[in-house]
């Protein structure tokens, strides 16, 4: 096996016990050294940032703003301006905003529907008070306001009236703006203990993932820089998130060790044991990843799309209302967005009861299954990098592959967008594909690896129940390599294709009696109905790429490509094709064709149909990201094997790809979702 990496082996030479002493002594004072300069450059740096005054603004109207208010109704808008409704009680807090005295101004609107007396609105800020009878028509009031630990709290309290006859809210005061001018600007506290957190826990999980006390220290110093700029230019967008960066720091700290363990033995027991050098790699990317993704998705900025109607049907659950979601009903109809104008098809909760109890932990329901998602995703980078270790037998292009899932566009799309069942049902699916690769030969076995069989049952019974349409192509996908496998020489084709259909058979079996039992007469006398008309109908149309997607299959493949070139990166995509040319060069391309041709298959075959075939949509382009990742990555690692010209190309492509990834990020996070 090529046991290539990035940094060799890691382990130590065998010293004397006399000299392992000195070497510790001098691990931990080069460890208390670079603490002590972290913490000099974290707290220097806030001294000298916050002494420059930044005006801080705050449109209560604009969705920005949600961030930093409690107790206020949703955002409003006249002809004049946007604003919001408080509550009786309502706040509006701004982190880090820095010590001292401030003079907040706040601009809003006293008036009340004829009938209910007149408002009146005290102001509070730490041990400041103002209490007063705003006017009828916009004005400003100003607040002198002394910090709280550097954060400015503003609360208001106000006699709310009834919204309407018909509409239960109870209404304070339309705010429309909130401005503050700090008079002595400080370093806050509360931010500043944050930010020292952060950075000593990212120092020592650098020093954790074996990363020299040096090369930690520079890293964390960069990031504190970055922080530092950012605080600067737009203070309130990064000490917004603070809180939840520390919480997510420090989850990233206490599951390091058991996960460790767990991988470790899975990549034992599937013969692929970790060198030092590439576990160490492959945790580098895991934490960057963790911190980028669940980080990202927990940012209060971020609006995922689809979360409202996916919390939604939660509550349902708390509600006592799980049926609506367990029978045939609203949530599995197919309407026309799917491209058919009826029928049932399953679309399983088991997502949803996955997650519900977590609310009962404490947790938000939103935040539950957003954190969810991305270690969802976050994790797909261990079966990806499995399975190029088990095909190619080369590490370093394992790791290339690890690393490239996380530094192309699609994955964040899909995390934004709030596709949580197509998620779960996208890391079953990778789950079951790694598993079979892992025990090709032991699926030829048959009966005889029971062990594996019912392995096998239990990760197709997830795919399937994970999402119904994922369990579409993970059964297509597991089904052509079965069939592929029948032209390869040594007879063993026959025995695994079986082993492939009797695990998929058995699974379905048990999903048929757990939840797909009752949408048998609707599949049968309303879905099949519906799809054999939708698609004769669609066969008569002409093959016109201009017409709409879900006319005719050309245009519909023509659709499939366009939407795969702007959601991954174009020289990704270039790089996948020349991968994949370079893959059936190589020794390993006679055993593992199946694999490939039927992932890159199963890509071609729902480009002609997945916009009007129950509920397909694009889900075909999520499942070759894997693909994708490890054909480009046999790329990268070729080019890095040609000296220092093949590393330079490959540093620049991943610099580019880090880039592409950010402007995407930005402009998603920050721009796009609140306009």
């Amino acid at each position: 096996m090529n046991t290539n990496s990035f940094t060799g082996s890691l382990a130590q030479p065998v010293v004397k016990p006399r000299e392992a002493t000195r070497r510790q002594a001098w691990r931990w004072r080069a460890d208390l050294v670079a603490l002590v300069l972290l913490a000099a450059g974290v707290l220097g740096g806030l001294s000298l940032v916050y002494r420059v005054p930044q005006p801080l603004e705050l449109d209560i109207g604009g969705s920005h703003a949600r961030a930093y208010l409690r107790g206020f109704d949703n955002p409003e808008k006249n002809e004049s301006y946007t604003y919001a409704f408080s509550r009786e009680r309502a706040q509006v807090f701004l982190p880090g905003a820095g010590g001292g005295y401030w003079e907040a101004v706040l601009r809003f609107d006293g008036v009340r529907p004829t009938g209910t007396p007149p408002a009146w609105v005290n102001l509070t800020a730490n041990d400041a008070s103002l209490t007063l009878a705003p006017a009828n028509g916009v004005r400003l009031y100003h607040l002198l306001a002394p910090a709280t630990h550097g954060d400015l709290d503003l609360r208001l309290t106000t006699n709310a009236f009834p919204a309407g006859a018909n509409d239960p809210r109870l209404l304070g005061i339309p705010l429309d703006r909130v401005t503050a001018h700090a008079l002595h600007p400080s370093a806050p506290l509360r931010a500043g203990l944050l930010i020292l957190a952060l950075a000593v826990g990212l120092y020592t999980l650098g020093r954790r993932l074996a990363l020299r006390p040096a090369v930690s220290a520079l890293i964390v110093l960069a990031t504190v820089a970055l922080a530092l700029w950012s605080l600067a230019e737009a203070r309130l967008l990064l000490t917004v998130g603070l809180v939840r960066w520390l919480v997510v720091l420090a989850g990233l700290h206490v599951a390091l060790w058991p996960l460790r363990r767990l991988v470790r033995a899975v990549y034992e027991r599937a013969g692929a044991p970790l060198s030092a050098g590439e576990e160490a790699w492959l945790w580098r990317i895991f934490a960057v990843a963790t911190l980028v993704k669940l980080g990202g998705i927990l940012y209060p900025h971020a609006i995922i799309f689809d979360q409202a109607a996916h919390v939604l049907r939660m509550n349902w659950i708390l509600d006592g209302r799980f049926l609506e979601l367990y029978r045939p009903g609203y949530t599995s109809y197919m309407g026309d967005t799917v491209g058919l104008g009826g029928g049932q098809f399953p679309y399983s909760p088991l997502w949803y009861l996955i997650v519900v109890p977590f609310n009962f932990l404490g947790l938000s329901l939103p935040d539950a299954t957003n954190g969810l998602s991305a270690l969802m995703d976050v994790s797909k980078l261990f079966p990806i990098h499995l399975i190029a270790r088990v095909t190619l037998r080369s590490r370093r292009t394992a790791l290339f592959a690890a690393a490239l899932y996380n530094l192309i566009p699609m994955p964040y799309f899909l995390l934004s967008w709030g596709n949580y069942p197509t998620q779960f049902g996208l890391w079953a699916s990778l789950l079951a594909t790694a598993f079979l690769v892992v025990n090709y030969d032991q699926f030829a076995l048959g009966l005889r690896a029971r062990r594996t069989f019912w392995i096998w049952v239990g990760l197709m019974a997830l795919a399937i129940l994970s999402y119904t349409v994922l369990g579409v192509f993970s059964i297509s996908l597991v089904g052509l390599i079965g069939l592929l496998g029948l032209f390869q020489r040594g007879g063993q084709g026959w025995k695994r294709l079986w082993f492939i259909v009797a695990g998929i058979v058995v699974a379905e079996l048990v999903c048929f009696a757990i939840y797909h039992v009752q949408f048998a007469h609707s599949l049968a006398t309303e879905t099949l109905p519906a799809i054999v008309t939708g698609t004769l109908d669609r066969l008569d149309n002409p093959l016109e790429a201009q017409a709409d997607p879900r006319a005719n299959a050309w245009a519909n493949f023509q659709a499939n490509n366009q939407f795969t070139f702007n959601h991954f990166t174009s020289l990704v995509l270039v790089l996948t094709a020349i991968g994949g040319f370079m893959v059936a060069q190589q020794q390993q391309f006679r055993r593992w064709w199946p694999v490939w041709v039927g992932w890159a298959a199963l890509f071609g075959l729902y480009s002609l149909v997945s916009a009007y075939i129950a509920d397909m949509v694009l889900k075909h382009v999520f499942i070759v990201m894997p693909l994708v990742c490890i054909w480009t990555a046999v790329v990268l690692d070729r080019w890095w094997r040609r000296g220092i010209f093949g590393r330079a190309a490959t540093i620049m492509v991943m610099l580019f790809l880090v880039a592409d990834v950010v402007q995407k990020g930005y402009v998603y996070v920050l721009i796009k979702r609140h306009f």
